[in-house]
């Protein structure tokens, strides 16, 4: 069984997922073998072909062009995981080694029913925590919301929505300060990023009290393929070889 699912997805940015993988294989395989790495390829312009790599590792692909569908790609790799805890962030966020070591040795310890948020470092410089990486069980990812569909097609506030919900619904909340991403320069660029749309919506539904979004999921996915380490007496990690 996993112990951690890792989610993110990718819009026309492969070269940021290729960034990830090879990250994520400098991962020593025995704490490989605990965690499951999802990725959602959100309907580019060229469907999203991934590398040999020896990871647990699921690809997803949207089938229809919706726009800004942020939430429906990170709902859709919730609903695929199989480890209790969520770790979601942006392919532009990246996480070293010792910081998922550092989370899978905490995960027995630390309150559940309760969202993780970590320091992030941009250019050199510690800057805000981003409001879409954090840690969260999965039980109460989706008791919470799960992320609110009807943000998607407009820019903006989905990632406000879901907090919101988290703080209505769960609660709990904590800053990591000694587990830090680094924010990579990388935008999609030529996408509408008016935020009046989304922006409305909120303050709507925050007028409603939060309503809890209704149903998840709404468009055509396929799996487009799974792979699974093979077990350790089988296993040619040639990185950990290397030490």
């Amino acid at each position: 069984m996993f112990h951690l699912s890792v989610l993110t997805h990718v819009y026309n940015g492969k070269e940021a997922i290729f960034r990830q993988l090879h990250n994520w294989m400098q991962i020593p395989a025995t704490l490989r073998r605990q965690i499951e790495f999802i990725v959602v390829d959100d309907y580019s312009d060229e469907p999203l072909q991934l590398p040999a790599c020896n990871l647990n590792l699921s690809l997803y692909r949207v089938d229809e062009d919706i726009a800004w569908n942020q939430p429906g790609c990170r709902n859709l790799a919730a609903l695929m995981a199989r480890a209790p805890w969520l770790l979601f962030f942006d392919a532009d966020n990246v996480l070293a080694p010792i910081g998922f070591d550092l989370i899978m040795q905490g995960l027995d310890r630390i309150p559940r029913r309760c969202l993780y948020t970590f320091a992030r470092i941009e250019a050199g410089q510690q800057t805000s925590s981003h409001v879409n990486t954090f840690l969260v069980p999965r039980d109460a990812f989706f008791a919470a919301g799960p992320y609110d569909e009807d943000f998607c097609g407009h820019y903006g506030y989905d990632d406000i929505m879901l907090r919101n919900l988290w703080s209505k619904n769960i609660g709990d909340e904590r800053f990591i300060a000694d587990i830090m991403f680094q924010q990579l320069s990388m935008s999609t660029q030529s996408l509408n990023r008016d935020l009046h749309t989304n922006r409305s919506l909120l303050i709507k539904k925050l007028a409603q009290g939060l309503p809890r979004p209704k149903g998840i999921v709404r468009f055509h996915w396929s799996m487009v393929e799974r792979r699974e380490m093979p077990p350790p007496e089988r296993a040619i990690d040639a990185g950990t070889q290397q030490g």
